[in-house]
């Protein structure tokens, strides 16, 4: 019966098939076959599922259907081979300071004067033209957010001091359009208080997504350890759903050393590593101006248990690219043909540790490493939306709407989750032994910040009584779901060191890829050992310096898998491609067990990936990458190589390497 409808029709049919289904029916008959062969639509529908972006059908690059396939495959086929269709090498001007930022095809370089912001839009072909533009402010900036393809928009944290108070501070935000460099047309004010402080110089945690803008502020150096806060405006008119005033009891804060980044997993949901309690913290954006305000996380996520005396020093994360609000009929010209879809990115957290000793914080030469995990953002979402229904409470949707209760509401003890259950107090942070805080920096000041504010009214009995659900709960009441480690993390993270990669930069991550240094070559290279401890002593710096691209997407592991044939769930073969020696592929499907004296036990990791590597020699030497690069950054569509200056470790210029496949790429 379909094979009797208009080939257009068939087609038109065919493209509302997942990828499982398409591939199920195009073998089904050879007329299929045939049809997917001559319509280039249905390619891109396969292509653009395996590869798993997303198509914006607004974007001015690539006006056909063809142009696009084309535009996808050469970026699939370059990063498998880590193939330079060009480079470009870029000098910086002016002297940087360490505020940067690489998203939306720009690299933005903050200014030693701290009062002007210096970008390059990156090159996308190697006749684009590349230059220094600028955005000056009035004030001392201490850090920016960029949303450039929804909103056109950079958000520039700054600090000045106050007006008749020479002992405090004023940080804001200022909100301005990224192309002019003016006060944001759709900002109702297009300067935003934030707080008033005696530190003027916080750090800063910024993500803006839709209508929101999500800032965390941090002191973990200050020996006063000043307490962390994390806000949430609706930047378009400057309503301030989370946080209110600093004397606010329902005010949302933590105590110092606590939080220092932000990622949304979702329009609604905010995702906050808590250094303290060594758990991944997911929060519940209010709906609107009348919504109760949380004062508690939605659901915590517990990282490995830590070993006796070890502490997290610092916890940072980052998900590229954001989720949008955006929709087909609305997403950005400027934006590219096609993106990782924000569900299968990755979230790259990394991770350093100290042992403690007598209240001392101890480094040796192992705690000096960073660690990594990495999750994608769509599987820690599928975790919290799984606690959220066993708790008896909805699920916040993919556009921005608000949590909605559910009328069928259980008791928040009458099912588990994972092996440890679902914990029931309010105000979860601290955990059951109450001392989240011993061990990090600048412990043992134990006070009023010791935990989350919390209404001590409701603490009693009845919060847990079987006629209490949490659903009928006012949301500010409602308890943290404590998910542990076993009952989430194994089978959906993977675990590693960061040996000999610097670790001053996380832009490391985008879409579905991560990069980080080249391991070195050993004979035994990918004999399925099964152990990502990277740390060997012994090793010679530089040796066998390279890049080593780690892809995360499902469809290539699986392609790469394939070619294997029956051969060992962890292996190794050459690709070719250009430079010297090709590239070493390296498929590891298998568990791995990463063996730190910080954790515990063994940490056990299961994401599978696929690593491809490439290495140079001769050259000026950096950290490992080769070629004099101190760092390597990345987005969707290139990698971007920093050099610096050996005495202040400035970047001085940056190498553009561009990632396509036109057979002819430069090494």
């Amino acid at each position: 019966m379909l094979l009797r409808l208009p080939p257009e029709i068939i087609v038109r049919i065919l493209c509302f098939l997942d990828l499982a289904e398409l591939v199920s029916i195009i073998q089904a008959h050879p007329t299929l076959h045939e049809y997917f062969k001559a319509f280039p639509i249905l390619q891109y529908r396969f292509a653009t599922q395996a590869a798993q972006v997303e198509d914006n059908p607004r974007s001015t690059h690539g006006s056909v259907v063809a142009e696009r396939l084309a535009l996808l495959n050469s970026r699939e086929q370059g990063w498998a081979r880590l193939n330079f269709d060009f480079q470009k090498t870029i000098s910086v001007q002016h002297r940087p300071t360490g505020i940067y930022d690489l998203m939306g095809g720009v690299y933005l370089l903050g200014d030693e004067s701290r009062r002007a912001l210096h970008y390059c839009k990156l090159p996308s072909t190697p006749s684009d033209p590349v230059s220094w533009s600028s955005i000056d402010v009035d004030c001392t900036l201490i850090d920016v957010g960029l949303n450039v393809y929804e909103h056109d928009l950079i958000a520039v944290v700054t600090t000045q001091p106050h007006p008749t108070n020479r002992l405090r501070h004023i940080l804001a935000l200022q909100l301005l359009q990224f192309s002019t460099g003016k006060p944001h047309p759709r900002a109702r004010s297009p300067v935003l208080f934030v707080s008033e402080s005696h530190w003027p110089r916080p750090s800063i945690g910024i993500e803006i997504v839709g209508s929101h803008l999500a800032l965390v502020t941090t002191h973990f150096l200050n020996p006063l350890q000043p307490r962390d806060r994390f806000y949430v405006f609706e930047w378009q008119t400057g309503a301030l759903k989370m946080v209110r005033s600093p004397r606010d009891p329902n005010e949302v804060h933590a105590p110092n050393h606590t939080y220092a980044s932000v990622v949304f997993l979702s329009p609604t949901l905010l995702l906050l590593p808590n250094t303290r309690t060594a758990a991944l913290d997911v929060w519940a954006i209010p709906a609107g101006a009348d919504a109760d305000e949380p004062t508690h996380p939605l659901v915590t996520l517990a990282l490995p248990p830590l070993a006796l005396g070890y502490a997290f020093v610092t916890l940072a994360s980052r998900g590229e690219p954001n989720p949008a609000t955006t929709t087909t009929t609305t997403a950005s010209p400027r934006a590219p043909a096609f993106a990782t879809a924000p569900e299968e990115a990755l979230i790259l957290l990394t991770a350093r540790v100290r042992l403690v000793v007598l209240g001392f914080g101890i480094d040796t030469e192992r705690d000096a490493q960073r660690l990594v995990m990495l999750v994608r953002r769509g599987d820690v979402l599928r975790v919290v939306r799984r606690a959220m229904e066993r708790a008896g409470l909805g699920v916040l949707d993919e556009v921005g709407r608000a949590l909605v209760v559910d009328s069928h509401a259980v008791d928040v003890d009458a099912e588990g989750f994972g092996e440890g259950g679902v914990a029931a107090g309010v105000g979860g942070d601290a955990g059951e032994d109450g001392d989240a805080g011993e061990g990090t920096e600048g412990e043992g000041e134990q006070s009023s910040d010791g935990a989350l504010p919390q209404d001590q009214g409701h603490r009693g009995g009845d919060a847990n009584a079987n006629s209490i659900t949490p659903a009928s709960l006012p949301v500010p009441l409602r308890p943290t779901h404590h998910v542990p480690w076993p009952g989430w993390g194994p089978p959906m993270t993977r675990w590693m060191t960061t040996a000999g990669t610097p670790t001053r930069w996380i832009t490391t991550s985008a879409g579905t890829r991560c990069v980080l240094r080249a391991k070195p070559r050993r004979e035994d290279y990918g004999g399925g050992g099964g152990d990502e401890d990277e740390g060997e002593e012994g090793e010679e710096e530089g040796e066998g310096e390279g890049l080593r691209v780690l892809d995360f997407n499902p469809m290539v592991v699986r392609q790469f898998s394939a070619a294997e044939g029956t051969g060992p769930p962890t292996c190794t073969q050459g690709v070719e491609g250009n430079g010297e020696g090709g590239v070493e592929v390296e498929v590891v499907t298998r568990p791995s067990t990463l063996v730190h004296p910080a954790f515990e036990d063994p940490v056990q990791s299961a994401l599978p990936y696929v690593s491809f590597t490439r290495r140079w020699s001769g050259g000026r030497r950096g950290s490992g990458f080769g070629l004099g690069f101190e760092g390597v950054l990345m987005d969707e569509e290139r990698l971007v190589g920093l050099r610096t200056d050996p005495e202040h470790q400035r970047v001085v210029e940056i190498e553009v390497m561009h990632i396509g496949w036109t057979g002819t790429g430069a090494a």
